[in-house]
């Protein structure tokens, strides 16, 4: 089977986020998608003709700190996740997918 993130189409909006600091998100986002939360995935997966999404969109407050919306849609289901005020990127990403994992266990 392919990798989960090229079957999902991920889309990013990212507003005063360094460039490298984009490429760290977009790395982080792969490595979750493919190596952390691909099992809770599968189970909406199966249908090849479904399509899936990622919607991020992060933002530097004026306080230097991050915000940032996340909706994960999958067949039958989504995930929404809003958060501000985060300090480390890395951290908010995370705390998404920890989030999704969560909810997609649940169901």
């Amino acid at each position: 089977m392919s990798e989960l993130s090229n079957k999902i189409k991920t889309s990013y909006v990212m507003k005063d986020i360094a460039e490298a600091t984009q490429e760290t998100i977009k790395e982080l986002v792969y490595k979750n998608l493919n190596m952390k939360i691909d099992s809770y995935l599968m189970k909406y997966l199966k249908n090849e003709d479904s399509e899936w999404t990622l919607d991020i969109k992060i933002s530097k407050n004026k306080k230097g700190n991050y915000d940032g919306n996340f909706l994960l849609q999958l067949t039958g289901t989504q995930v929404i996740y809003k958060r501000e005020n985060f300090k480390k990127i890395d951290d908010l990403v995370q705390h998404f997918f920890e989030h999704a994992k969560e909810q997609l266990g649940k169901k």
